[in-house]
């Protein structure tokens, strides 16, 4: 069985987390699945950690210094050196593209989780910050080197390709298994609405709550789930508006699944983002959405409106007029939210786990091939 090497010094409780454990899930009994990390944290079921060797590093005196702990990881690649061995860079590409630059011979692919800037941006930047945040130019300009770059949007894929001129990446989306659920319509007296997310200023929390404290023509409660730096400054515009209808729960493990039932409307807020899990993960439950436009892949999921709806980014008299009228014509919510879950045959199994794990069987191959 041929090893399958995960680079992925910092885990952070996001989205990127979410994929790698999808990845563990369908690659586990395929490869030998190897991860490098710096992080304490991964917190997955013993099964995984079972069927997963976690290549550690330990030194607390270096942990806190990103680069050095990054650096560590970086040196522990080489004792799996093997021209049957797959590198899967998740994040912090440039460490791997730069010994791809020194010429030492490795099979690597990298996922671009991030959102890649398609405009000058006071955000945009040279180096990539952490997952989640917009990838800097240095990690892309280098991508070149890589021997498979995995995109996650069409968009994304055309800019790339556009202004880096790469040829080695490949468009493969994230996988949303589809529950089965029947979702029945009717006309409430009052409607759970619902953020779903790690608070951060990035995915906007604050913006969530503040709008729909504003909303009148409608008896609503809303429910916050997640856990961050945020979450003191949601706890204050709670008890500033004093009002039982408010709901913050913390961290809560497969919040779909705990509160599908309950959830009347799933509210994407982010200011930016790569592929909103989350929102696929509402899709998945037929649950109606309200998100942001031409957010990640956010149009490609709502179909650009026909299956949910969208509003325009960090515009609040957008959101509450949007929020508004999905709650005025909810049995119309619900019909857009069968027609997203339907479209989510785009992102089923074959179409991107599957996929994906064709892309390294041919690159092993190839190296195979090329060195005898």
């Amino acid at each position: 069985m041929k090893n399958l090497v995960f680079f992925y010094p910092k885990i952070e409780d996001d989205g990127l987390k979410k994929t790698f454990i999808t990845y563990l899930n369908f690659f586990s009994n395929k490869y030998n699945i190897i991860l490098i990390t710096s992080s304490s944290n991964l917190k997955i079921s013993k099964k995984f950690l079972i069927k997963i060797k976690i290549d550690y590093v330990k030194s607390s005196i270096f942990k806190k210094i990103n680069l050095i702990s990054n650096l560590l990881c970086l040196f522990k690649i080489f004792k799996y050196l093997d021209k049957k061995t797959v590198f899967f860079s998740l994040d912090k590409h440039s460490y791997l593209l730069t010994l791809k630059i020194l010429k030492i011979n490795f099979n690597l692919i990298l996922r671009i989780p991030n959102p890649i800037m398609t405009k000058k941006v006071t955000r945009n930047s040279f180096f990539s910050n952490y997952a989640g945040n917009f990838i800097g130019n240095l990690d892309l300009s280098l991508s070149k080197y890589a021997d498979k770059v995995i995109v996650y949007s069409k968009q994304n894929f055309n800019f790339i390709k556009k202004k880096y001129s790469l040829k080695n990446q490949v468009l493969i989306r994230n996988f949303f298994e589809k529950k089965k659920i029947i979702r029945k319509k009717k006309i409430r007296k009052f409607y759970n609405i619902f953020f779903i997310g790690r608070l951060e200023v990035n995915k906007d929390p604050f913006f969530f709550l503040n709008s729909l404290n504003k909303i009148k023509n409608f008896k609503i409660n809303i429910h916050i789930v997640g856990e961050g730096s945020e979450k003191k400054r949601l706890l204050k515009l709670k008890n500033k508006h004093n009002k039982n209808n408010i709901k913050i729960y913390g961290h809560i493990n497969n919040p779909f699944k705990k509160f599908n039932k309950n959830i009347d409307l799933f509210c994407l807020t982010s200011k930016f983002d790569g592929t909103p899990n989350v929102l696929g993960e509402a899709i998945s439950f037929k649950i109606p959405c309200v998100a942001p436009k031409s957010v990640g892949n956010v149009n490609e999921l709502l179909g650009n409106g026909n299956f949910g709806n969208i509003y325009e980014p960090e515009d609040e008299k957008s959101f509450i007029a949007v929020v508004t009228k999905a709650l005025k014509n909810y049995n119309q919510s619900i019909n857009k939210a069968k027609l997203a879950y339907k479209n989510l045959e785009l992102y089923n199994k074959k179409n991107t786990l599957e996929k994906l794990n064709k892309s390294l069987i041919n690159l092993t191959c190839k190296k195979i091939k090329s060195t005898n």
